[in-house]
């Protein structure tokens, strides 16, 4: 218990309860204005270019050319799902 206590005071870990929060929030709002069935996809299309890039970025690991091509490919999915 004295551990979980300890964690939750750090300031990092505040910070991502107040992220995931305001991320819930826009989620609940993009939901109640478009389909699930167009919204989800672009969701996790995103999700997983961000979470790229951040590793890219954060803990300089290799971006390799199928790395690339599969983002791209990703976000080109994402845009016929918008379309569409």
């Amino acid at each position: 218990m004295d551990l979980m206590l300890r964690l939750f005071k750090q300031p990092s870990i505040i910070f991502g309860f107040i992220l995931y929060f305001i991320s819930s929030l826009i989620w609940f709002r993009v939901l109640s204005i478009s389909e699930v069935s167009t919204s989800y996809p672009i969701l996790v299309g995103l999700t997983f270019a961000c979470v790229t890039a951040g590793a890219v970025i954060l803990f300089h690991e290799s971006l390799t050319t199928l790395k690339i091509i599969g983002i791209c490919v990703i976000l080109l999915g994402i845009i016929i799902t918008a379309k569409g």
